[in-house]
């Protein structure tokens, strides 16, 4: 125990251990917020965006009189009445005189549109629009435990000639003077070893 601060000591290998996995979490989770900050965010924003002239052009179709289920299945298109308007916060368009609620990711990324009517129409697209999201973090939290693994076996390399030094010095200091270094491993061990 360390007098100090009350915590076991750690060996050279776990302390260094320790320090390259907190650095690869840090840097892993900044690289992944700035990612999520100026690629994704602004992607996201870009499909809206074009999803929500797509969900126009669906609203314009059903007011001229085309079938709600032949149009989703040529679009590739989920459409759904919506019984009530969307929330106040969902960013608000008007695009050629409609109407357009964008509901974002966490609503499903439904893109509602007032009917000339009144009516509200949801339009979402078939495919997962987080989908990309999720394998970005997955592959980044992949890349951070294989970067952490790759940390330990770093730091064991540098930490066991250290420890065979160390363990060379505690049996001199115990009398055993006939107890020579290891003359392999890296030069200032060999420096060591010969000066010894």
């Amino acid at each position: 125990m360390s007098a100090a601060s009350g915590l076991p000591s750690l060996s050279l290998r776990w302390r260094l251990t320790l320090s390259v996995a907190v650095a690869v979490v840090i840097s892993s989770v900044a690289v992944g917020l700035t990612t999520t900050q100026a690629v994704l965010r602004p992607l996201e924003r870009e499909l809206g965006d074009q999803l929500a002239h797509q969900a126009v052009y669906v609203v314009e179709r059903l007011e001229a009189g085309d079938d709600p289920n032949e149009l989703a299945a040529r679009l590739d298109l989920e459409i759904t009445p919506l019984p009530e308007p969307p929330r106040a916060r969902a960013r608000r368009l008007n695009l050629r005189g409609h109407e357009v609620a964008l509901g974002g990711r966490r609503r499903g990324g439904v893109v509602a549109v007032q009917q000339d009517d009144g009516a509200w129409v949801g339009v979402r697209p078939s495919l997962d629009l987080d989908r990309p999201r999720r394998r970005f973090w997955l592959g980044l939290g992949l890349l951070t435990v294989a970067a952490t693994a790759l940390g330990a076996v770093l730091a064991r390399s540098v930490s066991r000639p250290l420890n065979v030094a160390l363990t060379a010095m505690d049996r001199m200091a115990e009398g055993d003077l006939g107890h020579r270094l290891p003359e392999q491993g890296p030069k200032e061990l060999q420096d060591a070893a010969r000066a010894n």
